[in-house]
């Protein structure tokens, strides 16, 4: 006989953590397909306690028009949301052991500055940030798992196959609507789903057929990752810690991302179907940065195309491509690289990203580099693909609700690219089910 919950959660990732943290549930029942974060593998990314947030770099961006897109869907003043991101924030502080990590060397909220970037074509988007680190991360979200398996039923290690709605009429002919939840488990029915199961399930997509949902294609979230010697960009991260540099472009938008600035890594993600690269930083110096370069490109794919065109540049290795700036800009392939890199030779392979990317698209981001280069003449090299994999945009209401009785949190709902903003989807959706 299924088990009945009032709701259930299908994965602990940010979302579903700070949802509960803020406004726990009754009779809930999370259903997770990875491990708990003791038994978590590093290279376990997407899955598992904590989510990809887990193991990321963790930097904390409280700008509503950062890392997301929820003002689309929720009508948040600035203010609420401000409110939202530094509750976030408290939460990390006090998982942490009660240390105020806010005013540590890692993170503290940068205060905006007077400061503009001189240019007509780049704008620099001021930001109070956070960088947590990976390694604090891992801890933080260990202590809030543990916290949270003290009134919530967290089921690890179990899939949900598929999740089908019926209805019941009970008492004075009122019907009802309830789900049947089928894992590869068992079977549980409750009467609400919130789903934040991140970028890469197919049980959105299979949801959206059953229940014959519209929905709309993502913007396409894909660039580099760009890596050089610290001696460039002193002031902007002086100033603003992971600086973000913003330009329209008749494709959407190209920014800068993630820096990472102290004792900084590049790190390889091996996901199932392709490998991307990302950032990582922890206390120290080794003389390098990075930071992301990412094009938020209106180019009406799927996710489909989006992992098939990971797979081009990948070219049947399990490297990342390298390639020299300056070699970029000039169309030519690189035979090695100018300078040291944090990466092992056995990660990358030197190549030219323009027999890879389409070429609309290198062209905008070769018109990025080239403004940023008027402002701060750096050198260096960058490895491809890093990308942020976007589920289709399904139709729904102001309360993420799909259909009657079913949310969507983080970045399966479409609208959150950050740890942030997937929290805060979360926290509004706890909210609404707490009746607040």
């Amino acid at each position: 006989m299924s088990k009945t919950y009032d709701v259930i959660f299908v994965g602990f990732g940010p979302a579903t953590i700070f949802s509960l943290l803020k406004f726990p549930q009754k009779n809930c029942l999370v259903i997770e397909k990875g491990k708990s974060l003791n038994t978590r593998d590093n290279k376990e990314v997407l899955f598992g306690s904590g989510g990809a947030g887990a193991f990321s770099d963790s930097k904390l961006v409280n700008n509503p028009i950062v890392g997301g897109d929820i003002k689309n869907i929720v009508n948040i003043s600035d203010e609420e949301f401000y409110s939202l991101a530094d509750d976030i924030l408290n939460y990390y502080n006090h998982f942490n052991g009660n240390n105020t990590l806010r005013n540590g060397p890692n993170w503290s909220w940068i205060p905006e500055d007077n400061y503009e970037i001189p240019s007509d074509k780049l704008k620099l988007l001021k930001s109070k940030v956070s960088h947590v680190g990976t390694d604090n991360s891992k801890r933080v979200f260990q202590s809030i798992e543990e916290h949270l398996k003290e009134n919530h039923q967290i089921n690890f290690e179990e899939e949900v196959i598929e999740i089908k709605p019926f209805s019941e009429v009970h008492a004075y002919n009122k019907r009802e609507q309830f789900f049947t939840i089928i894992t590869n488990k068992g079977k549980y029915e409750t009467k609400r789903v919130i789903i934040g199961v991140g970028k890469r399930s197919n049980l959105v997509e299979n949801l959206k057929t059953e229940l014959n949902l519209q929905s709309q294609n993502n913007l396409v979230q894909m660039g580099i990752r760009v890596e050089c010697p610290n001696i460039y960009f002193k002031e902007l991260i002086s100033k603003f810690y992971d600086f973000k540099i913003v330009m329209k472009t008749p494709l959407g938008r190209w920014r800068t991302f993630c820096c990472c600035g102290k004792k900084a890594y590049v790190t390889v993600e091996k996901c199932k179907e392709f490998i991307s690269c990302n950032g990582a930083a922890v206390e120290g110096d080794n003389g390098l940065i990075n930071f992301g370069i990412m094009g938020e490109l209106n180019l009406n794919w799927g996710t489909r195309k989006q992992i098939e065109v990971m797979q081009k540049v990948n070219n049947g290795t399990n490297k990342l491509l390298a390639q020299n700036i300056y070699d970029f800009i000039r169309g030519e392939r690189s035979n090695e690289l100018n300078f040291t890199t944090s990466l092992n030779s056995e990660d990358y392979r030197l190549d030219n990203i323009w027999k890879y990317y389409p070429v609309n698209v290198l062209t905008e981001l070769r018109t990025f580099i080239e403004e940023i280069h008027k402002i701060e003449k750096f050198n260096g090299h960058f490895f491809a693909p890093e990308i942020k994999i976007t589920n289709p945009l399904i139709k729904m209401s102001d309360k993420f609700e799909i259909y009657p009785g079913v949310h969507l949190i983080g970045d399966c709902s479409g609208y959150s690219r950050s740890i942030v903003q997937s929290g805060i989807i979360g926290m509004l959706v706890g909210k609404h089910l707490s009746g607040i």
